[in-house]
This record gives C-alpha cells, structure tokens and sequence, in this order.
C-alpha cells in the first residue's frame, strides 16, 4: 500500500463531495451565498480525531528479485543513460533517502543502525526543509526495515539471498550481476565496486579459485578499484518462524586484492590452493602456460547454455518414467502451466524461469551443494551428478514450494500436500537435470589431454601453502603486478588435479586485523517487533506532521459553523475558512501521489 494524505483525509470525512481543494471550497462557500434565504438550519460541529501512525500505514512494496534488478542502459547522443524498470524504480526512491546520496555502504548501514538510537530519528529530519521531507525520510527508513524483513524471513535460503543481492544493489545505487557471466561479484555498486555478497547463519566466504583469480587478474568493473574483490559477509541469527522470526544481520566488509590475496589464502582454510610449482619460484617458468588446456572446458556461460540445450533435449510429454496421466491428459500437469508459462515442459520456453531458477540456486556451473550432489569434486564440467532424489530433494521441491505455493492454483490434496502427479513430474524433471549436466561432464572428456596434464603434474614439485607459507609469501610480494598475475595463474587450484576452491571460515572472515582486516560495518535488527518499536519512536513525529492537516481541518470546520452560524454575514470566518481549505490543498496536493512509481512523497530530491 501507499501512503497517502488524500487517502486519510478522505476516510475521515465520508462526504460525497470533494470539498478539499481551494476552488472546491469557494463555489461551496458561493453558493451558501446565494442561497442565504434558504438556510434553516446550521452545519453541526465536527472535529477529526487525532491522527495516529502505525505498522498498516508503512507502504507494502513488491518484492522481486527480477524487477529489482530491472536496470538498463542505452546509449542517447553519445552517453550512457540508465533505465530502471518500475519495481526497482519505486525500491529506489525510498532507498534514496536512506543516509547520504553519495554514501559508503559503511555510511549507510551506520546511518540504518543509528535510527535505532533514542534520538535517531530526530537526527534523520534534523535540517529537514519542510514537514513533507520529514515524513519521506522517516518512511523511508520504515520501509526499509519492513521490506528487509520480508526478504530475509519469508523465502529459504537461496531466495532471500538473491532478494538480498538485489535489495543491496538498489541501497548502493547499484546493479545485480546475471549468474555464469564470467565473474564471482554479486552485484556492483554505483561506483563501479564488484561485490561478492554472503548471507549466512554460520558465516563461511567460499568459491571457485578460478573465478576469483579470473576476477583479480582481470578486473571487469571500476579501474580505481584495481585488481580486487570486494566481500560483503552477513551473518544472521534469527529466532521464531515465518514472518514471526527476528533477529540480528551483523556485516562485514574486506576486500581480496592482488597484493594480500596470498595474505589471506595462507591463513584460510585451504593455504593448498596457493602452492606453487618449484620451477616457477626458483627459475620463473611459467609452468601454466606450457601446458595444454584442461580438456577445453568453455566458459561458464557456454556451459550454461549447453546445459539448457541439453535439458530441452531430455524434457519430452511422457516425462522420462513414461506417462504422467491426469485429466488434462499429456504427460505435463497443466496447473504447472497455468502457474508460470515458462515452466520446464511442453509449454514453457525452458530457458527462463523455473529452469533459470534452479540453475541460480545450484550456482551453475559454480555449484554449491557438492556434497550432496555430485560423486566428486574436480570442477563442475568434470564431475558426475548422483543419480536419484537428491537433486529432486535438495534443489527442486523446496524452491517449487518457494515459488509457488502462495499461488492461488497451488496443486495441493485435501490433505494440504503437493499432488502426487506433480511431484511425479518434479521427479522426472529432475532426472532430466542430471542427464543434462552428465552429458556435458561426457562431451568433454579428453584422454590425451587428460593424460599429457597428469604426465606435466606428476613431475611437479610443489612450493606448498600448508609447510613452505613463509618462502611462498616472501617470493609473491617481490613480484610486480604482471608477476604476480603469473603466479596466481600458476596456483595449484588453477592448474593441480583437485582443491579447486578457496575457503574462509567465520574467524577469517570478520579479523579485523591482518590479515583480513575486516571491518564490521555494523548490525540491523530486523523482524515485526523490531519494526513496532520504530514506529514507536517515530510515532510523535510523524503523528505532529500528519496532525496539522486535521489541525488544518478542523480550522476549516470551525469557521464554516461560524460563518454559517453568523447567518452568513461574518466575513473573516469566510475568509479563514478559504485559507484553511488552501492549506490543505497545498499539503495534500505535495504529499500524495496516485502512480507510487512516479516522484512523489517518497522521491528524493536528487
């Protein structure tokens, strides 16, 4: 909902006639005029309760991932321009009077945990120009908490973080990065800043060595922000269930550069990532680019793209068990259809939604669930995936649940499940997935390749991370950025047989000495009761500023029962009565707004 003056007002007095605007009110009072001769009886007096504020009057915004990540640019005359899409618009111009326009995310999360504080929001509209700046900042702020809390306690685990991302990006005026685009960033902010972003309960920092090296030897974003990669690290602790749930975020924030990357992967969890051949530290050989390429794989994107080629290739009308009969007939539930078009199946496009989903939850081809799902860990394009329900329990059934069950068509029995024939398929489905992802793993095997690499490796030997970490950092920060391009190049997660992923624990992640240096940036408490004492703290303020439109209201009411009662000849009654309809107008008139995603109460001024 949105929070509308012209609403209030009109709910408290149910009058037919629109008497609120200035000109309104003249030809109301003009025609009294001239019907003085007829007037038998006086207006009764009518004095507005007092306004109050409360949790029903914080607007409700969408929550999308896919409309906040609406941004867009074009190129007009020569520039570069932005398009937000209307979601992300409307989410934007709340976000905008968050803490500063051009603020750090430090900045900004300081500014959202200080309207906490006892005079927090007195602070917020301190220098406010007008009662209308007041209220858009204080909404702002309860709209942020109210919309954040929906995120992280209304969707499991894999929505809400990508909900997240997108909620973050829009609060650092930024954009959320697609998956399998050649980066391990999230989202960057408007500077221009890769983040990779991790919301967890127990905090752990992990990923593709890869891809990390990929990001910091070959920057994508900002140039002033060099050869790095920052991380924002969330740590929530919730209690309770649903929307009832609340809680603590805790963020951090570090960046991974080229020049403390060995800093960091010596002290985590996996110092092996980092090892070294022995002929590149003694005699500078450049032992990567002397072998052949690891069976060829292509880029994540393309591996995308095959995946899904091949899922459209497995997916048929009978579903791979046979037969799913039911009374529409075919082998696809039409209630599946008719919940979402682009469903996997006959009448889905197969390379956007559900499918899109599930490929962002498993991080395709940067997978996340590797214990579980796949038979061993070597890179994705390598490894087999399980055969079974594992892939049908652990990916497709919680987010079909996420999905869709608060659809109205949602396919449960009277007993409140979801339908066998529906969970038949899901389970088809998910076989289908498995073939698609085994059959890349099979189209890219390569002995002779295979074969030359392990010759090359078995006569490698390594500088290790975990015994020779001193000899290992020494000869890295002697190294010029081109060197150590090389080096990092050169690591056993890019090039060694196994360990292809560098990890960082929650100590790691949140020292705030070296050599992390993380900095805790600050802590929100999020959940419905939280939110109620904000109101409360805020309710004095917003409760005055509302006021004085009834205030004016009242003014309005009283002086019509004089003029009326003065048998219409009190002349200043008229008058006071005229000016206090034109304050109203003036107030409603910068204060509501019928389309929420055009500039209104709730835009900046920017």
């Amino acid at each position: 909902m949105t929070f509308d003056f012209g609403r209030l007002v009109e709910n408290h007095f149910k009058e037919k006639r629109d008497i609120f605007g200035f000109d309104a009110i003249t030809e109301l009072i003009e025609e009294i005029l001239e019907s003085r001769a007829n007037l038998t009886s006086l207006m009764e007096e009518v004095k507005p309760p007092r306004a109050t504020f409360d949790w029903t009057m914080i607007p409700d915004i969408p929550i999308s991932e896919i409309g906040w990540s609406d941004v867009t640019t074009v190129e007009v005359d020569g520039e570069t321009k932005t398009i937000l899409g209307p979601q992300r618009e409307l989410l934007q111009q709340y976000l905008n009077n968050i803490g500063k326009p051009d603020g750090t995310f430090g900045e900004q999360i300081k500014s959202l945990q200080n309207f906490y504080s006892p005079s927090g929001p007195q602070e917020i509209v301190a220098g406010s120009e007008d009662s209308v700046e007041k209220i858009r900042k204080l909404i702002s702020y309860l709209v942020f908490y109210k919309t954040l809390t929906k995120v992280v306690t209304n969707f499991n685990a894999s929505s809400a973080g990508f909900t997240f991302e997108a909620f973050l990006a829009t609060l650092m005026h930024g954009t959320q990065i697609e998956a399998n685009t050649g980066t391990i960033a999230d989202f960057y902010t408007g500077d221009g800043i890769p983040v990779s972003l991790k919301l967890y309960t127990k905090l752990k920092v992990e990923g593709s060595w890869a891809d990390l090296v990929e990001d910091i030897v070959n920057p994508k974003y900002s140039p002033d922000f060099g050869n790095a990669m920052r991380y924002v690290a969330v740590i929530k602790s919730l209690g309770g269930e649903g929307l009832t749930q609340s809680g603590e975020l805790d963020f951090y924030q570090f960046d991974i550069t080229i020049d403390n990357v060995f800093d960091i992967m010596l002290a985590s969890i996996h110092p092996r990532v980092v090892s070294l051949p022995r002929r590149l530290v003694d005699r500078g050989e450049d032992l990567a680019g002397l072998m052949p390429a690891r069976e060829k794989v292509p880029a994540n994107e393309e591996l995308e793209k095959q995946f899904i080629k091949n899922l459209e290739h497995n997916i048929s009308f009978e579903g791979l068990d046979g037969p799913i009969r039911h009374p529409g007939g075919g082998g696809y539930p039409p209630v599946i259809a008719e919940m979402d078009s682009n469903f996997p199946g006959p009448y889905g496009d197969k390379e956007n939604g559900f499918a899109e989903r599930v490929l962002q939850v498993l991080e395709y081809p940067r997978e996340i669930h590797k214990e579980s799902l796949f038979n061993t860990w070597q890179g994705l394009a390598y490894t087999g995936m399980k055969k079974g329900n594992t892939f049908y329990d652990k990916i497709l059934l919680p987010l079909f649940e996420t999905m869709y069950s608060a659809h109205p068509d949602y396919p449960v029995n009277k007993a409140g499940n979801l339908r066998p024939a529906i969970k038949k398929y899901l389970k088809s489905l998910g076989k289908a997935f498995i073939q698609a992802h085994n059959d890349i793993v099979k189209s890219f095997e390569s002995k002779e390749i295979k074969q030359a690499r392990s010759e090359i490796l078995s006569q490698v030997t390594w500088v290790r991370g975990t015994e020779n970490a001193e000899e290992l950092k020494k000869y890295y920060d002697e190294l010029d950025l081109e060197g150590k391009k090389i080096a990092l190049l050169n690591t056993y997660g890019i090039i060694g047989s196994d360990q292809r992923q560098f990890g960082l624990n929650d100590k790691h992640a949140t020292n705030s000495e070296f050599p992390t240096y993380s900095e805790n940036l600050g802590t929100l408490s999020i959940g419905g009761a939280h939110v109620e004492i904000m109101i409360e703290s805020v309710r004095t303020i917003l409760d005055q500023e509302i006021f004085a439109v009834f205030t004016s209201l009242k003014v309005l009411s009283d002086s019509l029962n004089r003029y009326f009662a003065g048998g219409l000849d009190d002349d200043n009654a008229a008058i006071e009565a005229i000016g206090s309809a034109k304050d109203i107008q003036t107030r409603t008139a910068e204060t509501r707004t019928d389309d929420p995603s055009q500039l209104g109460l709730f835009a900046s001024k920017e």
